[in-house]
């Protein structure tokens, strides 16, 4: 039964057009006969690179679609929200990687739904700016709605923070200004973001900032603040700006609000905390004293460079009136905050300690892929690893990880597997990497514990594989990973 339903399987890829029937003899030669386990057969489909494991989960679950939106392949998921989810995926023919974002299944009947997703992607396609993530093609037909951008290597805002904690004043001001760049863009273009939120912010691999998702629906200025808290809108930044505009009595789609919620993401980026405090129930999140309890940033961080301090406060004015005015203003403060603390004049709330963080030379960031099936330990490496220049990754699975690599070698820097709770999975996932020509200079680092120190003989080194035992400190694992990462360059 196990050859029956492997090889159905397989039959069943080859005609969705998910690999061809050379790739699936190869896998079947490989592995000496057809009467496998269908597991076995699908994880050196992946080892190889054939297929993925989202693609895997759809065969083995006998989903029908899903496969390919129009000329794309998806490849696996990268990110999913209320609205829509986002896939990685190639073009059929070209190969080129793509970003997917689908309307999700439960909205596609809707009209109204369905018609604000095309809206976005239509303007979005509308802007060609280098701090705006490029739409290709919008599409929608047979209750498929779909939108095809650039893909971003890198993370999105928020998960940058999570992992960083916080993005010292410099960087921070970088992202802002790629940020404010774009928005003022899209505003000469005549256009309001209306979803100025983390996840819409996303920092690439060499931590240049693009801005994504433009032209969410404005809600109706003629719904009560009752009607307003009674809707199910998936997006609940859509509500704050709703909240934010009729507590301080301006038009729908003003300039300023978006103003107000880019200096949200400066404040959440520096302090590693939202400034909005989590709605207590569904009347809270549409009430103005939600703005109001806003704890100043001053009181959250008082050791931050003054100008910084100033830019954040100013953007987030509750007072329209009193906040930046337009997309430029900021631009111009950010610019020149940027000049002021790359020179030699930085002024700060409490003296040299902000100045020197200000002035601290700005290396790209590397992006790791950690395995560490502790929990307690993974928060312990992740935190020290992202204090000293690694947005860092983490998963306890060493498969999950190493399938990662195999649909993408540069999808991170580098990888570091602990063995100590993984066990044996570690080392082979150290070695499949090393005999896959995809991957083999992929830099990767395997820490054994006392008890498997026996496994270095077994783990198939190079320059930029190496084993460490543990326990390893810190310092030492970051020169190690700095000597087999290649340095980027500098921004």
């Amino acid at each position: 039964m196990a050859e029956a339903k492997a090889e159905r399987l397989a039959n069943r890829a080859v005609d969705l057009g998910l690999v061809t029937d050379r790739q699936v003899q190869d896998i079947w030669t490989e592995l000496g006969s057809r009467n496998v386990a269908t597991d076995d057969f699908f994880q050196l489909c992946v080892r190889r690179g054939a297929l993925t494991n989202y693609q895997v989960e759809l065969l083995t679950k006998g989903e029908r679609r899903g496969y390919f939106y129009g000329d794309y392949k998806i490849l696996y998921m990268v990110g999913a929200g209320t609205f829509a989810r986002v896939f990685r995926a190639s073009h059929r023919q070209t190969a080129e990687t793509y970003a997917v974002k689908v309307l999700r299944r439960r909205y596609s009947d809707s009209n109204t739904q369905s018609s604000q997703f095309v809206r976005e992607g239509q303007l979005g396609k509308s802007l060609q700016h280098p701090n705006v993530v490029a739409v290709h093609e919008v599409t929608s037909a047979d209750r498929a709605h779909f939108i095809v951008m650039d893909f971003v290597e890198g993370w999105n805002l928020r998960d940058f923070v999570r992992i960083r904690r916080r993005i010292e004043p410099l960087e921070a001001t970088r992202i802002m200004a790629d940020v404010a760049r774009g928005l003022d863009y899209a505003h000469q273009q005549g256009l309001a973001h209306r979803d100025m939120k983390m996840t819409n912010v996303l920092v690439s691999s060499r931590g240049q900032a693009k801005l994504a998702d433009f032209g969410l629906a404005s809600i109706s200025d003629e719904l009560s603040n009752e009607m307003i808290a009674e809707m199910d809108i998936p997006n609940t930044r859509t509500i704050e700006y709703a909240a934010l505009e009729r507590a301080t009595g301006v038009r729908r789609d003003d300039t300023r609000s978006d103003l107000f919620f880019l200096g949200c993401i400066y404040y959440h980026m520096l302090t590693g905390q939202s400034p909005l405090a989590e709605p207590k129930d569904k009347y809270h999140r549409i009430s103005r004293a939600r703005f109001e309890d806003i704890v100043p940033i001053q009181q959250v961080l008082p050791n931050l460079p003054q100008p910084v301090l100033l830019v954040v406060k100013r953007a987030m004015q509750l007072d329209p009136d009193r906040r930046y005015q337009t997309p430029d203003k900021i631009l111009n403060d950010l610019e020149s905050l940027l000049g002021r603390m790359t020179g030699k004049s930085v002024e700060s709330g409490e003296g040299a300690a902000a100045a020197q963080a200000a002035h601290a030379p700005e290396q790209p960031l590397k992006n790791l892929v950690l395995v560490e099936g502790n929990p307690k330990r993974q928060d312990l490496l992740r935190g020290a690893l992202g204090k000293v220049g690694f947005a860092v990754a983490a998963s306890a699975d060493p498969y999950g990880a190493i399938g990662r690599f195999f649909e993408n070698p540069l999808v991170a820097d580098g990888l570091v597997i602990n063995a100590q709770d993984v066990g044996q999975p570690a080392l082979d996932a150290f070695n499949r990497l090393a005999r896959n020509e995809k991957t083999k200079q992929v830099p990767i680092v395997l820490l054994l514990d006392e008890p498997q120190k026996d496994w270095e003989a077994k783990a198939e080194t190079s320059p930029n594989r190496v084993v460490l035992h543990m326990p390893v400190k810190v310092s030492d694992l970051r020169s190690t990973l700095d000597k087999i990462i290649p340095e980027k360059p500098s921004t």
